[in-house]
């Protein structure tokens, strides 16, 4: 999700736009949503490791489960970090 969040920005911003960030916003609801509705039967629907923490104090989720998700979780947000600086480089995704 990241990933592409990063790509539509930068399509977006290369058309000059003034508002590229409320577009981009919209666009990242809407691929939330996407994206939730179609791991939810896999993941119980929580894509952030916060919630997936919080599910597993609660005990809505199992503990072994709960941490293979908050791994799996993690290394994707990192994976896509990792796509996006190799995508633009050093200089355009500087912190």
């Amino acid at each position: 999700m990241f990933y592409t969040s990063a790509m539509i920005h930068t399509t977006i911003g290369s058309f000059q736009a003034l508002n590229a960030a409320a577009y981009v916003g919209v666009v990242n609801i809407f691929l939330l949503s996407i994206f939730i509705y179609s791991l939810a039967p896999a993941s119980g629907g929580h894509l952030n490791p916060f919630i997936t923490f919080c599910t597993v104090t609660t005990g809505l989720t199992g503990f072994s489960r709960g941490v293979l998700y908050i791994i799996g979780q993690t290394a994707g947000a990192a994976l896509a970090g990792g796509l996006i600086r190799g995508s633009y480089g050093k200089d355009l995704t500087k912190l």
